[in-house]
């Protein structure tokens, strides 16, 4: 059984339609199941996005990926081309869109339920005329270099080393998808498959933004490197810990 401290309570009494509702929650979030996955959206960089079962919750540590974004391209009103890769909610490529009035964006995910629900927080967002979201997979080489280049590129990819999984909180062990999760034995699987596709997607002044684990950061640069890419230092999250880091063609 889980504790129930007086924030969950106050969240799950407002998003209950009633008394008895409120009373199922309750027991829900006893059992250890998240608030946010009870009531089924979590607010990102000041936006609602819906969850599902194939979603991962939205984290504040991700929005340091906007926050470097924001830095590293100042002029707001360019016409970027955004791709996000493993979009999820899509929380990070309409984050972006928010901040960018004019820019446009492509979101991919292997899973369908995942496409479906980032397709509902565009429109839920008022952005479903600037996004547009794809079922494809990172191996899937010839319709990755069909989707064209773009200007700012955008990366969440599971980096949890497989052996590690069990130690996770429980709430997303038992609560996150698993595919959303899983790096694979060192956590650096979904980086060595998407870093060769880079080289038919990254316009030559583009950026590529990739968040990792906090360990993570000499590893991903090293992988990078040996494609022939500029890596740059890690930038730390709200909690001090390497999260995020840029990459780009050499001389851009």
């Amino acid at each position: 059984m889980v504790g129930i401290n007086a924030l969950d309570a106050r969240w799950l009494h407002e998003g209950a339609a009633d008394e008895n509702q409120y009373q199922e929650f309750l027991t829900r979030r006893q059992a250890g199941e998240p608030v946010h996955r009870i009531l089924g959206w979590r607010e990102f960089w000041g936006m609602k996005f819906y969850l599902s079962p194939e979603t991962l919750e939205p984290r504040p540590d991700s929005e340091t990926m906007i926050e470097v974004l924001l830095k590293e391209t100042p002029d707001k009103n360019f016409q970027f081309r955004i791709l996000d890769m493993g979009t999820g909610t899509g929380c990070l490529l309409l984050a972006a869109l928010k901040e960018f009035p004019n820019a446009t964006g492509i979101g991919i995910d292997q899973s369908a339920d995942a496409i479906a629900t980032a397709e509902k927080n565009a429109i839920e967002n008022n952005l479903a005329a600037r996004a547009k979201f794809l079922q494809l997979d990172w191996h899937d080489t010839d319709r990755l270099c069909a989707l064209g280049t773009f200007d700012i590129i955008l990366c969440n990819p599971p980096y949890i080393p497989t052996h590690n999984i069990e130690d996770l909180q429980s709430e997303v062990r038992q609560h996150d998808p698993m595919r959303a999760l899983d790096g694979g034995p060192d956590g650096l699987a979904p980086y060595r498959i998407i870093a060769p596709h880079l080289a038919h997607l990254l316009k030559r002044t583009a950026i590529a933004l990739f968040e990792f684990g906090h360990d993570q950061a000499t590893d991903i640069q090293d992988i990078m490197s040996s494609h022939h890419y500029q890596t740059s230092p890690a930038y730390q999250d709200l909690g001090g810990n390497d999260r995020v880091i840029i990459v780009s063609n050499k001389n851009s």
